[in-house]
């Protein structure tokens, strides 16, 4: 009998700590400050543009509209990249590096992230468990990934453009996550 009540506490353990897991990751996943020339991002009917900052709700997917003063949108580019004003550094198999290099092919991780830009929609969607370091281990091909210090709330730049417009938001993942259970046993 005390098995079965063991077993029952165990998986509510699990789901509780599944739970906690999937709010920390979701929670820190998304705000985004607007800095623009010529574009806007519309989001559940609320258009953003330069100098505006909001915090998204936790969520895998984002749908934005993407607008034009004129109303006029041309071929739509996305890119994600290091951003330039992030000053987190990081060793990759004991080789220490800082997120931003200046270099375009290294500060980009566009790659990382499902993005898909048509018909004045942009679809961005943050793979499962993503962190930062999930992000450097996809970008540098190595699990030996550990920060040196903190990361800021700005790492990433997504960056629009629109023939010569461009809007660009910053955002950050969690740097990683970890799951404790204290105490290690629950005896009912």
């Amino acid at each position: 009998m005390s098995g079965k009540k063991k077993s029952g506490a165990w998986k509510a353990a699990k789901s509780i700590a599944a739970l906690i897991l999937t709010v920390a990751v979701l929670g820190g996943a998304v705000t985004l400050a607007a800095t623009e020339s010529g574009l806007a991002l519309s989001y559940n009917g609320t258009t953003y543009s330069a100098g505006e900052s909001v915090r998204l709700p936790p969520a895998r997917e984002y749908t934005f509209g993407i607008e034009k003063p004129l109303g006029i949108v041309k071929k739509i580019g996305v890119k994600v990249t290091a951003n330039p004003a992030s000053t987190l550094k990081f060793t990759a198999d004991g080789k220490e590096y800082a997120f931003y290099t200046g270099d375009e092919t290294a500060d980009d991780y566009t790659g990382y992230f499902g993005i898909t830009a048509k018909d004045r929609k942009l679809r961005f969607t943050i793979p499962d468990n993503a962190t930062l370091k999930q992000a450097l281990r996809y970008k540098y091909g190595t699990e030996k990934i550990e920060l040196i210090g903190q990361s800021g709330e700005a790492d990433f730049l997504l960056a629009v453009t629109s023939g010569e417009k461009e809007i660009s938001f910053t955002f950050s993942l969690p740097q990683d996550f970890s799951l404790t259970l204290t105490p290690k046993e629950f005896v009912f």
